[in-house]
């Protein structure tokens, strides 16, 4: 008598596309060019959600109109204006180019201007679902933007604009965030040097040496 015995496995494996969470500082730039519409070309970029943190001064009253990253309107989220001739903002846009122009415009003339590019890979949202805004006068000290609400996995940025002499500053930060309840962020604007705490310096750049607008502003945002 023979006896066959015949044992057979097969295994199917499936591809699974995980989305990578990260966010890195991509570039920055600044200018002093006293100009209403402003023209950044072939700053660095990559694929996936560039966040603007900004800031700038003016003369006089002056909004924001629009901002666009390699030819995609970018949405401005929040702003946050002092004495309407100095302000700090956030702006974001769903680009795919390694590269572009940055071109932003304004109501009227907008003597100084200050950029962080912020590149966030596997977002779930475009938008920031909690902001918050800040400002200060006169003196040097601190500002605090807190995000106040429900806190979800992902990245919160602040951008600040520093009025103080002996020039004028735009600063960026940034950090990876848990899920919690509220945020606290704070800037500390002293006489040359921004220095931030609940999230990480970026960029500390002097837009002009000298400065007439003494004032301070800040906001924050959460994304996921």
């Amino acid at each position: 008598m023979s006896l066959s015995l015949g044992i057979g496995i097969g295994l199917c494996f499936r591809s699974i596309a995980v989305s990578v969470v990260s966010m890195v500082l991509a570039d920055s730039v600044v200018s002093s060019a006293d100009q209403t519409a402003y023209t950044f070309a072939g700053r660095t970029l990559g694929s996936g959600l560039i966040i603007i943190a900004g800031s700038f001064r003016a003369g006089s009253l002056i909004t924001l109109n629009s901002l666009s990253v390699a030819g995609n309107s970018a949405n401005i989220h929040v702003t946050s204006s002092n004495g309407n001739t100095s302000a700090a903002f956030i702006a974001s846009a769903v680009n795919a180019a390694v590269s572009g122009d940055i071109v932003l415009t304004f109501s009227g003339t907008c003597a100084r201007l200050g950029l962080a590019v912020y590149l966030f890979k596997g977002y779930t949202e475009t938008a920031p679902y909690l902001t918050a805004t800040a400002t200060r006068t006169s003196t040097a000290g601190t500002m605090s933007p807190n995000l106040v609400g429900a806190i979800s996995k992902g990245f919160v940025i602040g951008a600040g604009f520093n009025g103080l002499a002996p020039g004028h500053r735009v600063g960026a930060a940034s950090a990876a965030v848990d899920a919690q309840t509220n945020y606290n962020v704070t800037v500390n604007c002293q006489s040359g040097a921004n220095s931030w705490t609940g999230i990480t310096e970026d960029v500390d750049a002097e837009m002009e040496a000298t400065g007439t607008a003494v004032v301070q502003a800040a906001c924050s945002a959460a994304f996921r």
